[in-house]
């Protein structure tokens, strides 16, 4: 009995520490992994839907084949219809757009059509393009500016003041980041309750711009640079210059390190399938999406056109937050989250594959699909 009591009382003794103090191991211990849902355990800032939604069209051209389509699935050894390695694979939605239509669109495990989830390290990708129409609109000179310039706090940080706005985009700040150890970075920085405090606690280990890392200090470094430039929080650029214009139909919400706090800008913007989608159309199309210039067309091209930071793989590039896989062969370019979530742009081919999911799936199967269709497209 006296035990028990114990541990009732420790129990509720670290629900209060957690819940007074934020603590961030805490979090850590209690939360463990993040989740897809975990908008409903942060502060979050609110992004309204458009004020004219954009509704995408429909199209069956491909309805009888991604129907009756079976594709191999390794855990089972076998092939199987495309919903049912969906299913395996833990998905939460599937969207699949082809020229200017949805030609397949799915939802599993009661996710709805209009249900927002995390899309985790995607933020990164709409961070970028949000950079761009920053520095298009006069708050940011150029990429080539000291991140100090925008910061004052970290003029006389030597941690800092020698970093640049592309070394943040480009990844290759040369901060310390740590990874694979317990309580790491990405864990601490995911459930921290004051991040410009903690990334403050990092010191400088390499000649920034020396090497490739990726590291989710740097996009939150890039937050707190568009932050002070526009001296407007994230989430509000986002609907003024994305959100809006595009004519997302729901509404999105970006969590929050704390109550009224700033943007968990590397790890926690939510949305919806199709409003992420429409986000990959404006890449699709060079930046024009709903009758408007939303990203600059120079921006997207930066992707390709800016020499990507050194060491990093062969075939697979990461520049300005998005991967580059296969050399930049038909301009394709991919965003990634956790658990699964991925957006897949192929200008060539006219393609954008929205994919949410529960799980860090093994198949790819949006790769298997992006191949299957590429092929029945060009044909």
């Amino acid at each position: 009995m006296k035990k028990m009591l114990r541990i009732v009382n420790f129990c509720l003794y670290f629900s209060v520490i957690m819940s007074v103090s934020g603590c961030t191991y805490c979090k850590m211990l209690m939360y463990k992994s993040p989740n897809v849902d975990d908008r409903r355990i942060f502060h979050n800032r609110k992004i309204p839907s458009s004020r004219k939604p954009f509704h995408f069209n429909y199209s069956e051209e491909f309805s009888l084949y991604l129907d009756t389509v079976r594709l191999y699935n390794p855990s089972l050894r076998k092939d199987i219809p495309l919903d049912s390695i969906l299913i395996l694979d833990k998905t939460k939605a599937f969207i699949l757009f082809i020229n200017d239509s949805i030609v397949y669109e799915r939802y599993f495990d009661s996710q709805k059509a209009n249900e927002v989830s995390c899309v985790f390290s995607i933020s990164k990708s709409i961070l970028s393009a949000l950079t761009g129409i920053i520095i298009d609109k006069g708050y940011i000179k150029s990429i080539d500016q000291k991140i100090s310039d925008y910061i004052p706090e970290l003029l006389y940080n030597n941690n800092f003041n020698q970093i640049t706005i592309k070394q943040l985009l480009q990844m290759s700040s040369g901060l310390e980041w740590k990874k694979n150890v317990s309580f790491d970075d990405d864990g601490k920085f995911y459930y921290s309750s004051n991040i410009r405090k903690l990334l403050l606690s990092h010191k400088l280990i390499d000649v920034p711009g020396n090497s490739w890392e990726y590291k989710n200090i740097d996009a939150e470094l890039l937050c707190w640079v568009i932050e002070n430039a526009t001296k407007i929080h994230i989430s509000d650029l986002i609907y003024q210059y994305i959100w809006d214009p595009m004519g997302a139909e729901n509404i999105a919400w970006w969590s929050l390190d704390k109550k009224n706090g700033i943007e968990k800008a590397s790890s926690s913007f939510n949305a919806s399938a199709r409003d992420l989608l429409k986000f990959g159309c404006i890449y699709l199309n060079n930046g024009y999406f709903n009758g408007e210039q939303i990203v600059p067309k120079s921006w997207i091209q930066n992707i390709f056109d800016v020499q990507p930071s050194p060491n990093q793989q062969a075939f697979l590039k990461h520049n300005f937050f998005w991967w580059i896989p296969n050399n930049g062969v038909d301009r394709e370019i991919v965003a990634d989250g956790y658990l699964g979530q991925r957006l897949t742009i192929n200008p060539k081919y006219n393609i954008v594959v929205v994919k949410f999911g529960e799980a860090n799936s093994n198949t790819n199967i949006d790769k298997v699909l992006m191949y299957i269709i590429k092929t029945k497209v060009k044909n």
